[in-house]
């Protein structure tokens, strides 16, 4: 079902920088918190489902879910589920902001505002600002800001990569970088790079055949997912093991 446009509330939304800075939860994330923020604006609570959102941002439920689930973990939203009455079956759910971050408390805010006034009567919003010229500079700056932001993210990484392993990976190398913002794209969080490469380094450091496969293209590929759910544990007397990822390693290297 496609989203109605009547559907989206006229309401600005709101994001906190210790939101928009927190490096342990992903980029749609923040942007969901900004949509429940304007939902929770006009009616105090957020009762839309995942469906819902899933339909406004063109993904999907479970996408929504782990979205969901990040800013529930860190206490940026407050979740709470209704049952059908005798039966588990979830009649609906409200979204509230945290307390801790109430944002009927931040003063100054567009929204605060915007109260008592028709959206499409107040001046300097980005729609008025995109009929300016200088509307393109601005969507310039934000280009240079985005891409300062996602080398330093590439940096970090790679940094951590190079301590780990002793090794001299370079952030700047493009197939690198289009490596790490695949998994960035897939909702992934700097902190899972960084358990991968823990997980990983721990199991294959000390093995001749496989530490030579602790690099970006391996650790970072397609096989992100499944590495980030491994425990980590040192590997003792498995060579038998060891010797078969090896040969999918190289099964999947040698088909490009």
């Amino acid at each position: 079902m496609e989203t109605n446009n009547e559907e989206k509330p006229n309401y600005f939304a709101v994001i906190p920088a210790n939101i928009r800075y927190d490096d342990t939860i992903c980029a749609n994330a923040k942007l969901l918190y900004g949509e429940i923020t304007s939902l929770c604006n006009e009616k105090g609570f957020c009762w839309a489902g995942n469906e819902y959102f899933a339909n406004l941002y063109k993904t999907t439920k479970n996408s929504i879910s782990r979205w969901i689930r990040q800013l529930k973990e860190k206490d940026y939203i407050k979740v709470q589920i209704f049952y059908k009455k005798d039966s588990k079956e979830i009649d609906k759910r409200i979204i509230a902001i945290s307390s801790k971050y109430p944002i009927d408390k931040i003063d100054d805010t567009p929204y605060q505002k915007s109260q008592n006034i028709p959206i499409d009567k107040i001046d300097d919003t980005p729609y008025q600002k995109s009929q300016d010229p200088t509307c393109k500079k601005v969507k310039e700056n934000n280009k240079n800001i985005n891409n300062i932001y996602n080398n330093n993210i590439y940096s970090r990484i790679i940094e951590y990569l190079n301590q780990k392993t002793s090794k001299n990976f370079k952030s700047t190398t493009q197939k690198t970088k289009k490596l790490i913002q695949a998994r960035l794209n897939d909702n992934f969080t700097i902190q899972d790079f960084y358990k991968v490469i823990d997980t990983k380094t721990n199991e294959w450091i000390n093995d001749k055949v496989m530490s030579k496969y602790l690099r970006p293209e391996t650790l970072f590929g397609t096989k992100f997912e499944s590495y980030l759910n491994e425990t980590i544990q040192k590997r003792c007397n498995n060579n038998e093991n060891a010797f078969e990822e090896y040969k999918e390693l190289e099964r999947r290297f040698a088909n490009g």
